[in-house]
């Protein structure tokens, strides 16, 4: 999954009236549509809203407006309403920083646990450009697509516990990494992701709590330099204080790649990154109950021991939400 780039709302998954028993208080459908307007900035090499020419290996910041109109459907049926499918953006990502529309069943075990099985079509999908490293020329654009599948288990036999377990393929579609045929197929971005997360969840008080997590990714490419393990974790604060809703995530991690970089003296990459994310929505707003004021905010920083993967970015949004 990926960082918020566009706008939307928020979820905090923790202030739920739903039973166990059910994953909606009625049958039908139900749902979300957010509209936001925001900016971001990254001084990232790797952007591709950023300038094509990159003389000193080194790009300047870059400033963007953004703004996008997102949402989600659900519809819930069963005799228990314990079945449910789903299309959109997930809150309970939004809510931690991250994006991603998908679709899918969910199911509400006897046992309390809900079992998800989601097809994520554009998470991966964004341009980038067709050669990053030429520092001698105008670089051009490119697509990058990718689908992935997720399966979910929440609230694990009625427990705290969440485990999440997804697979992603990745295809660039005009990828001219490197200059000698060598460098070329150890830069291959091709390639599949394989994704681990383990959360648990818990309540300080009546109307705020916390969620933690464990995640590790397998990013196996055809190009062996670009190839790398991520190990990272996760915290979130979340309160409620009468129609005001607070989210805070801080998230760290780092990369470890497997073979050298041929483009930067056979030097092997090595990254590191945290993130800090927040999220704040008015409920009622003007009065109607199914209206919200919504903003967020995230700023991340990553390092590498090869200068040129370094930057930093920041996001912020803000507009409404409505619920029906």
């Amino acid at each position: 999954m990926k960082h918020v780039k566009v706008a939307t709302g928020l979820l905090f998954a923790g202030f739920s009236s739903i039973s166990n028993a059910q994953l909606a208080k009625e049958e039908g459908v139900t749902g979300e549509f957010s509209m936001l307007a925001g900016m971001s900035s990254t001084n990232s090499n790797l952007s591709t809203s950023g300038d094509e020419y990159l003389p000193n290996g080194a790009q300047k910041r870059t400033e963007e407006l953004i703004g996008g109109a997102l949402g989600n459907l659900t519809y819930t049926f069963g005799e228990d309403l314990n079945k449910q499918v789903f299309i959109g953006t997930s809150r309970e990502d939004i809510a931690t920083g991250l994006i991603a529309l998908e679709m899918g069943y969910r199911y509400l075990t006897d046992s309390g646990t809900k079992v998800s099985l989601a097809f994520l079509p554009t998470v991966l999908s964004e341009e980038v450009w067709k050669d990053p490293y030429n520092f001698d020329a105008a670089r051009e654009t490119t697509d990058r697509t990718g689908n992935a599948y997720l399966f979910s288990l929440s609230n694990i036999n009625g427990s705290a516990y969440s485990v999440d377990l997804g697979i992603a393929n990745i295809k660039v579609d005009e990828e001219l990494s490197g200059v000698t045929q060598d460098a070329q197929q150890l830069m291959n971005r091709d390639g599949n992701s394989y994704f681990g997360k383990l959360s648990y969840q818990g309540m300080l008080t009546p109307t705020s709590g916390y969620s933690v997590s464990l995640r590790y990714l397998h990013h196996d490419t055809e190009g062996d330099a670009m190839a790398y393990d991520h190990l990272g974790a996760e915290g979130t604060w979340f309160k409620l204080h009468q129609r005001h809703k607070f989210a805070a995530t801080l998230t760290t991690g780092s990369s470890k790649y497997k073979a050298p970089n041929p483009i930067f003296e056979d030097e092997k990459r090595s990254d590191t990154h945290y993130t800090a994310f927040g999220a704040y929505e008015y409920a009622n707003l003007f009065g109607f109950e199914d209206f919200s004021f919504v903003s967020l905010a995230s700023y991340t920083h990553h390092t590498s021991n090869i200068d040129f993967y370094d930057y930093d970015e920041y996001f912020f949004s803000a507009g409404f939400s409505v619920f029906f």
